[in-house]
């Protein structure tokens, strides 16, 4: 099966496409499209951030890193520890 080119027109913008979902037309650059590998995502931005499963993505991702940090603070605070701990004794105070 062959592919259909997606359609495009020239405006005073430049080349604008065709989302696929919404069938409006954008200007083909990366504020109105994501890209990947050098080529446009078929659905505008718009369309692809009110998509369910981007949505539900979104949080599950949003999910992990609030676990994440949970466990982290868990412990409570810690204590900051330089990267040397012998760097002040060698080094001494300026004063």
């Amino acid at each position: 099966m062959k592919r259909v080119p997606r359609p495009k027109i020239e405006t005073e913008l430049g080349t604008e496409i065709q989302c696929s979902r919404c069938k409006d037309f954008w200007p083909a650059d990366g504020e109105f499209f994501y890209t990947a590998r050098g080529k446009l995502h078929p659905w505008c931005k718009a369309c692809y951030l009110n998509d369910e499963k981007v949505i539900q993505k979104a949080e599950r991702w949003k999910e992990s890193l609030r676990a994440a940090r949970a466990a982290r603070n868990e412990g409570g605070v810690r204590e900051v520890v330089p990267a040397h701990a012998g760097f002040v004794e060698e080094r001494g105070t300026h004063g």
